[in-house]
């Protein structure tokens, strides 16, 4: 009577690769990262974007960008000095928060430097004539994104 005329699913596709736990684990700890991540990155892109028209936003965001640097700064040497009251200990560890804010400083700029140059390279390859503010939205969107995963 009638029965199968083919092979087996494995037959036919081949042994199909496990995933071990640890490959499962760190897809999962990507999914959050980029689920935490998207509400933050909507907001910064739409501030980025109001910023890139109106002025006094800019000066504001201008500000924020400071902030978001050197304020890891200070904290580290505030919180140090309250636990141990040692200026010298405060210091180090605003010395040592100052060179891992640096890295990040350069890491996020080369990261907006080559997402700003994709982006005007996409748009400018089609014609396609795009708002400055919107330029700005979908740069900062992407880079802040890419910044998300790799931190």
């Amino acid at each position: 009577m009638g029965g199968r005329g083919g092979g087996s699913k494995s037959e036919i596709l081949g042994k199909g690769r496990s995933c071990s736990k640890k490959q499962i684990e760190r897809e999962r700890t990507l999914q959050r990262q980029l689920q935490r991540g998207s509400s933050k990155v909507v907001a910064i892109a739409a501030f980025a974007a109001i910023a890139e028209v109106n002025l006094a936003v800019g000066i504001l965001y201008a500000a924020y960008q400071v902030a978001d640097y050197t304020y890891p700064i200070v904290r580290e040497g505030a919180l140090e000095y309250s636990k141990t009251g040692d200026r010298d200990r405060a210091q180090e560890k605003m010395r040592d928060e100052t060179y891992r804010q640096t890295k990040r400083f350069v890491r996020d700029t080369a990261i907006e430097t080559v997402t700003g140059v994709a982006v005007h390279g996409a748009i400018n390859s089609k014609g396609v004539e795009i708002n400055p503010a919107a330029t700005k939205f979908i740069e900062t969107a992407i880079s802040e994104t890419i910044k998300e995963v790799i931190s």
